[in-house]
Parts: structure tokens; sequence; C-alpha cells
């Protein structure tokens, strides 16, 4: 008897398998690129010393950069696309150097000087990595305006994240409110992150004029549009998450 049920499990695993694979097959793409969009994850908000009153700016020249960014990004997958994966991180980062910048701003004595120094290391992280990532797309591109374009922005992107660096570490090492400094962090802040949004829109450009024989990991990166539904309702969740 015992025989007889194991036998009848592995029959139903068997038929179980059998059917999974057969509505596999009869899924189109635009059905399995849902199914991964589902399973993303999306990089968290960034966790500082701010009370929870300065957790979203939503209003200010990085915050809107930041919007845009996030607008660009939000129309693809992050899976197997590091380029949008660095980007959407950089965002999230971003957003974080803007509610810093506003609270430091509001409250001279907030405790969060090394929260902005640490933030402006990872971003300018991310914007290496980016451009890493570009660097060998622009190389297998076939497209001679994207690739001079892509190059360009490759030059500019590190060279602003390291000046954010130095403007960051520089406000924080002040003691009183520098509406210099201030002026150079945000103008900085806004063009980097203009300049990533624009990278990424030129790599996706160049993914449909890759040479025959292009590096194996370009090949692999994946530029997988979501469904408005899909962006709609990680937007809504990024907003709820910026509450609690």
């Amino acid at each position: 008897a015992a025989a007889a049920a194991a036998a009848g499990t592995a029959a139903a695993g068997t038929s179980s398998a059998s059917s999974s694979a057969s509505l596999a097959s009869q899924l189109s793409p635009l059905s399995l690129t849902a199914v991964e969009e589902a399973d993303e994850n999306e990089p968290a908000p960034t966790m500082t010393n701010l009370p929870s009153s300065f957790s979203m700016v939503t209003t200010g020249p990085i915050a809107s950069a930041v919007a845009n960014l996030k607008k660009e990004t939000a129309r693809w997958s992050s899976r197997n696309n590091p380029i949008v994966s660095k980007a959407k991180e950089m965002a999230e980062k971003m957003q974080t150097m803007a509610n810093l910048q506003f609270a430091m701003e509001s409250d001279p004595q907030l405790k969060v000087k090394s929260d902005l120094i640490s933030t402006a290391r990872n971003i300018a992280g991310n914007a290496e990595e980016i451009v890493a990532y570009a660097r060998k797309v622009a190389a297998s591109c076939t497209d001679k305006r994207l690739k001079e374009d892509i190059l360009f922005l490759c030059e500019r992107v590190p060279s602003m994240g390291t000046q954010l660096k130095i403007i960051s570490s520089v406000k924080a090492a002040s003691s009183a409110s520098d509406a210099d400094a201030d002026a150079m962090l945000v103008k900085n802040a806004q063009n980097l992150t203009d300049a990533v949004q624009r990278l990424v829109r030129a790599c996706e450009a160049a993914s449909i004029k890759l040479s025959s024989v292009a590096n194996t990991m370009v090949m692999a990166i994946r530029w997988a549009k979501k469904s408005r539904e899909s962006i709609m309702v990680e937007a809504g969740q990024r907003k709820a998450s910026s509450y609690k």
C-alpha cells in the first residue's frame, strides 16, 4: 500500500510538472515579462537618522531631477539589467540626499552630517558602476552618434560624482549654513541625476544597434518594458514606504 501511495505521489508530481511546462509554453513573451516583474525586488529607501517628517522631500531641484530619473527607470524591469538596477538604487540615494539637504537647512542642529557624506559616497559609487556597464555598451554599439553620446556622458558622470563627494564633505564640515555650498550641492546633484537619466536612455537606444560580436555581458542586458499597471503599483508602494 505504501509503494502504491508513493507511486501515486510521483505520478501526480510528474503530471503537475508536465502541466506547468505546458502552461509555460502557452504564455506569450508579454506574460512572461509580467511574471518576472512581479518577482522583481526594487531598491529600498536608504536608512538615515532623519526624523520621519523629512522622509520624503518632493519639491526643489534635486527632488525634481530624482522624479525624472525614477520615471525613466520605472519603465524598465531591473531583472537582468544592471544599468537600470544601479540607476534605481542611485535614484533612491539621491532622494535621501534631497531629504538630508532640506533637513539640514531646516534644522542645523540635526546630527545627519555623516549621513550626508556616506550618501554622497554611495551615489558616486553607483554612478561609477553605471558608467562601467555603459562603456561596454558603447564599445559594442554600431551607431556612431549614439556611441559618442554614451562615451561623452561616461566622461562627465564620474567627475560629477567626485564633485558631489567633495561638496558634501565641505557642507558637512561647516558649522553654519553656507548658501554657496548649498547651491553647489543642489546644482551638482541635479546635473548628476540628469546625466544618469540621459545615459540610461542612450544605453537603451543602443541596445538595438549592437554588433553581432558584442560583449557577452552586453548581449545579456535585457530591456523589458513594464506594464502601466506595474509602474503604478510600484509608485504606490514607494509612496507608502516613505510614510512608515
